[in-house]
């Protein structure tokens, strides 16, 4: 191989590590979300999306503890209550159970997850029920 064919292969090499690197731990992920529908404001001006049977969203890593602000309306005859595990980088986290029209503020701890050495953690909603033909599960309001 020549020295101009070595150094091609090391810039290569090279390009496709911090190719991958990045795509590994993009900073962009932060703003990413998923199966919410757009933010409602309520009676009270508090501020909500509802989600479906699944959504996810993401956090900063640095982050020890979310609130994530819960409620579940009880419509078209559904008395059951509803059930909602969350999962962080999919280890089990909690499950709220949701028996009242009123907010539920669910605190949940994130300590040490899979993958704390990367910018942003994954936490995943999963609504045990829906209704609306399967549109609307709970809504959620601003995570803090």
């Amino acid at each position: 191989m020549t020295r101009r064919g070595a150094w091609t292969v090391a810039v290569g090499a090279l390009a496709a590590i911090l190719t991958l690197e990045y795509l590994r731990d993009p900073g962009w992920l932060i703003n990413q979300s998923s199966g919410f529908h757009d933010w409602e404001t309520d009676d009270q001006g508090t501020p909500f999306r509802w989600i479906g049977g699944h959504a996810f969203f993401f956090v900063s890593s640095a982050a020890t503890t979310i609130e994530i602000p819960l409620r579940a309306l009880f419509r078209t005859g559904l008395t059951r209550p509803f059930v909602v595990r969350v999962t962080i980088n999919d280890r089990q986290a909690a499950k709220i159970r949701l028996v009242e029209e009123n907010w539920s503020h669910a605190r949940i701890p994130i300590g040490r997850p899979v993958g704390a050495n990367r910018r942003v953690v994954r936490i995943d909603l999963r609504v045990d029920h829906v209704w609306a033909d399967g549109a609307l599960g709970v809504e959620v309001g601003a995570v803090r």
